[in-house]
């Protein structure tokens, strides 16, 4: 599945010559590092074998995954990004983490990044909000929050959200994914 992902074939373990019986074999043993081409219009395949000594045998076929649309950077809509930790100290962590992050040229989507605060973390004691229409706005604000500036922008979800209230969300813009 790396291979897959780096597009990057691993050589053959313990092997540093091809076997005289692939010689004249379309197959090749895969003796070092290198790219694995890609050909146009389809998608690269792989086995996983797994041999057990008791006798269970698995194959399976996995193909890479398609290539993502890039996705637009800007964020219209305010969204609210919910945060959550055991301690102060954890949620400021947290905070200062998610706001770096945010700064980095690879950021994911806003959009992205609430959904998943919303649906990839059990809610904590200790929480906090932050409201914001784009990364740059999120990371600064979120910083701020870690130096133990609360954001000020109120929201109704998000006050639901400090209460310990079960919250659902507003729906975000477009498809969102996990990140």
């Amino acid at each position: 599945v790396l291979m897959l992902e780096h597009a990057t074939l691993a050589p053959t373990v313990n092997v540093t010559s091809p076997m005289a019986a692939l010689r004249d074999s379309p197959l090749r043993l895969v003796t070092e590092t290198r790219p694995w081409p890609r050909r146009p219009d389809l998608p690269r395949l792989a086995g996983v074998t797994s041999v057990g000594m008791g006798g269970t045998n698995v194959h399976a076929v996995v193909q890479e995954a398609p290539a993502r649309e890039p996705r637009a950077k800007a964020d219209a809509r305010p969204t609210v990004l919910p945060l959550s930790a055991r301690t102060e100290h954890q949620l400021a962590l947290v905070a200062s983490r998610l706001a770096a992050r945010l700064r980095e040229a690879d950021a994911p989507a806003l959009a992205d990044v609430a959904h998943t605060l919303r649906t990839g973390r059990v809610g904590m004691p200790v929480r906090a909000y932050v409201v914001a229409a784009g990364v740059q706005e999120a990371s600064d604000k979120l910083m701020a929050l870690a130096e133990g500036h609360p954001d000020p922008v109120r929201d109704p979800s998000g006050e639901a959200w400090l209460r310990g209230e079960e919250v659902t969300w507003p729906a975000l813009d477009g498809e969102v994914r996990r990140v």
